[in-house]
């Protein structure tokens, strides 16, 4: 079954979800508690983001979503965040990407109380950073080997959760890209995060 008929079809109710621009009107906004991730329609976005999110509103969600910061740079997530209606626009943080841009999660997450709905939670072996603004893919694509289980690295996991319960995170997703075995690495970070 394709996506478009499972969102059609389905009757569970989705946290988002990524969609392309071709089937974006025909998505049932019904079946999304945020709605549409525009790291969907990065081009979209990048020249009128405005346009996008205003698109999105019309089909019915009642909330946008914004996956980043890496697809913009770490900056634009920030810019993002400031210049949004608060009421409308939420992020979803992944917490390798922000360390990875040099940012503090607890702090965006503070700063911006409430804006942040999700957590993609992952580790980092050792402390690395983006060799730039992490703008572009030969940025990212060095620092996949780095990924690792949760409680296996450097990021601080447990201030950072403790964190999102108070500002208002209500989604928290175990990811890890490019492993051999995701049921035993999925399953080793559900065992430490058990533990916070």
């Amino acid at each position: 079954m394709n996506r478009k008929d499972f969102i059609q079809k389905s009757s569970i109710t989705m946290a988002l979800f990524h969609v392309p621009d071709a089937i974006i009107n025909t998505t049932n906004a019904k079946r999304t508690k945020y709605g549409i991730q525009l790291f969907s329609m990065p081009k979209m976005c990048r020249e009128d983001f405005a346009q996008a999110i205003g698109m999105i509103s019309k089909m019915g969600f009642k909330q946008v979503e914004f996956y980043g910061p890496y697809i913009f740079s770490t900056q634009k997530a920030k810019e993002i965040l400031d210049n949004t209606d608060p009421n409308l626009v939420f992020m979803e943080m992944d917490l390798f990407w922000t360390t990875a841009g040099g940012i503090n999660p607890v702090d965006l997450l503070t700063k911006y109380k409430g804006r942040y709905k999700m957590l993609h939670i992952k580790d980092m072996k050792e402390q690395k950073r983006f060799a730039g603004d992490g703008g572009s893919a030969s940025e990212w694509i060095p620092l996949f080997p780095f990924m690792t289980s949760a409680g296996d690295g450097v990021i601080d996991l447990k201030n950072i959760i403790h964190a999102a319960r108070k500002t208002g995170v209500e989604y928290y997703f175990v990811e890890q890209d490019m492993v051999t075995d995701p049921r035993y690495v999925l399953k080793k970070s559900l065992d430490y995060l058990k533990t916070i």
